[in-house]
Parts: C-alpha cells; structure tokens; sequence
C-alpha cells in the first residue's frame, strides 16, 4: 500500500483477545498482539514486527524513492530515502522457499542478499534503487492504544501486561 502513495499506516487496535475483541458490535478482528489472559500470556504476530520494522527504519520524514525491476520475483519491494540520508530498502517474500535478491545502488555498490521463506520454486531477482525518483513523504507508523486494548492488557497480570507496552 505505500508504494500507492499511502503516507501513514496505525494500526488500530494494537492488542485484542483471543476472540479478537472486544468489540461494541460484537465482531472479531485481527491486532499485532494477541491476549490469551487465562494464560497470562501475550503472541506476537506477523504484523507486530512488519510494523515495528517499519516505524524503526522509516521515520518520519522519509521519503519514498524509486526502486525498479523487470521481474520482482515474487518478491514485495519498497525503498526509503531517510532525512539522515540514508537508503532503506524493505523486501518481503512469501514464497516457502529461500530466494535471493540484490540490490543495485549506483553510488554505494551491490548487495547481494536471502530473502527468507515462503514458493516452491527458486526466483532471483534484482532491484536498481533510484533516488532521483521521490514519491509521497512518510508521515510515521504507529498504533492506537483503543479502549480494547487497554482491557486486554488489564486483563492480564501486571507483569505479562507491562511486558506488551
């Protein structure tokens, strides 16, 4: 979605029930956090560290740049111009199977990297990063701490509760 010019993403409920609530209109729905309270635990899931990826290496102010390929391989791809000046590229295989991929900057050289799991079959793929090409500025990434989520974490110990924040 950010490469479609989305400048924000927040998450809305940061930790629900196992049940996915709670909600006024009694549906369920997803959050980085699960609260399981009878077991005084909490999960992390996928989208706990696909955000907390992006809010540690896209801050504020950021800008999306341009980063092509002829075949991306399967492989999600977005890169960041940081205010410090530094280039973030952020990859994202759901393929079951390893892949690599490199990365071609024309002013810091090749990189050649794996790109973890999830496709039966074996892509390479190569992405040329392009400053000169700027997209939206980032705004931040972040999450809402709902009256939902405040219940689920109440709903734990003190300890397993304090670990989430």
């Amino acid at each position: 979605t950010t490469n479609n010019w989305v400048a924000g993403w927040i998450e809305w409920n940061l930790a629900l029930s196992v049940e996915g609530g709670p909600s006024w209109m009694g549906n369920s729905a997803d959050s980085p956090v699960i609260v399981n309270a009878t077991a005084d635990e909490f999960y992390k899931q996928p989208l706990f560290y696909a955000l907390a990826h992006f809010s540690k290496f896209v801050p504020p102010g950021s800008v999306h740049i341009g980063l092509e390929t002829e075949d991306d391989g399967g492989i999600s791809n977005i890169a960041f111009l940081t205010p410090e000046g530094n280039t973030v590229v952020i990859l994202m295989s759901t393929s079951d199977e390893s892949t690599s991929a490199i990365i071609r900057d024309s002013t810091r050289g090749d990189v050649e990297i794996d790109v973890e799991a999830h496709t039966s079959i074996e892509v390479d793929a190569t992405f040329q990063v392009n400053r000169a090409t700027k997209y939206q500025e980032i705004i931040g990434f972040g999450g809402a701490m709902t009256d939902s989520t405040a219940i689920n974490i109440h709903s734990m110990s003190e300890a397993a509760g304090n670990n989430i924040l």
